[in-house]
C-alpha cells in the first residue's frame, strides 16, 4: 500500500504530486484552497520512490508506476467514483487513470501537464520572469540553481524559503535510481498505443 494521508469528508479526490515531490508538497499548496472549498475527501498519496513510499524493483517504466497507483486506487476506492488532481508528472499519471478507469473518474484538474521527456520544446512558450530579484541567485545552493533558473517566474526570498521547507525534504527521499529507469520508458502505452478516450467530465488545465 502506498503511503497516503486523507483529510476531510465528501467526494474523494486523489491528489498526485510531480517528480522530486511528495504528498507534503501538495498538501502545503492545496490545503489553503480547501479551507474555502469544503466537501472534498482529499487523498494525498506518495507515489513509489517518493516520500514515504519506498522505490520498487519492479517499477521499470511509467506503465509500472501507473499500475502501482491504479492498484492503490482499487484498494482504497473500490466501487467509488472519484476526482483527480495531478501536478506535472502526476497529471500524466492522472491521464493514464482516466484512460484505464474512465467510468470511475468524475472530474480532473491537471497542473503543468506539459514538458515530459520527448515533448517538442518548440511548442512551449519561452520562460518569462515577471518579478526579478538579482540578489537571490548568488545565495542559492548549487542544487537550487536549476529549478530557480528554469521555473521561477516570481523571484522572491519568501518563495525560495517556502520551497526549501517543503521541497528539500521530498528531494532527499526521492529515488533517482528508480526514476532513471522510468525516464527510459516514459510514455504510457495506454495513451500511445491505444486511442485516447474522450473525457467529458469537468476538467481544469493550468499550464501557466
Amino acid at each position: 500500500m502506498l503511503h497516503h494521508e486523507i483529510i476531510g469528508d465528501g467526494t474523494p479526490l486523489l491528489i498526485l504530486h510531480g517528480i522530486l515531490m511528495d504528498h507534503r508538497y501538495m498538501k502545503e499548496v492545496l490545503e489553503p484552497v480547501f479551507e474555502k472549498a469544503p466537501g472534498w475527501r482529499r487523498i494525498y498519496v506518495d507515489m513509489p520512490g517518493h516520500g514515504q513510499s519506498p522505490p520498487r524493483d519492479r517499477i521499470n517504466s511509467q506503465d509500472d508506476l501507473l499500475s502501482a497507483v491504479v492498484e492503490f486506487v482499487n484498494a482504497t476506492l473500490p466501487d467509488r467514483r472519484f476526482a483527480l488532481l495531478g501536478l506535472s508528472r502526476g497529471s500524466y499519471i492522472a491521464r493514464g487513470i482516466i484512460q484505464m478507469r474512465p467510468n470511475a473518474v468524475i472530474g480532473a484538474a491537471l497542473i503543468l501537464p506539459g514538458g515530459n521527456p520527448g515533448s517538442d520544446p518548440a511548442r512551449l512558450p519561452s520562460h518569462e520572469i515577471l518579478e526579478a530579484d538579482s540578489s537571490i541567485r548568488p545565495d542559492l545552493a548549487e542544487s537550487e540553481l536549476w529549478s530557480f533558473d528554469a521555473f521561477s517566474v516570481v523571484q522572491r526570498r519568501d518563495i525560495v524559503e517556502t520551497r526549501r521547507r517543503i521541497s528539500a525534504p521530498a528531494r532527499a527521499l526521492w529515488s533517482a535510481e528508480q526514476d532513471a529507469r522510468v525516464v527510459k520508458a516514459f510514455e504510457l502505452t495506454c495513451l500511445t498505443e491505444t486511442e485516447p478516450r474522450v473525457f467529458n467530465g469537468p476538467s481544469l488545465i493550468l499550464a501557466g
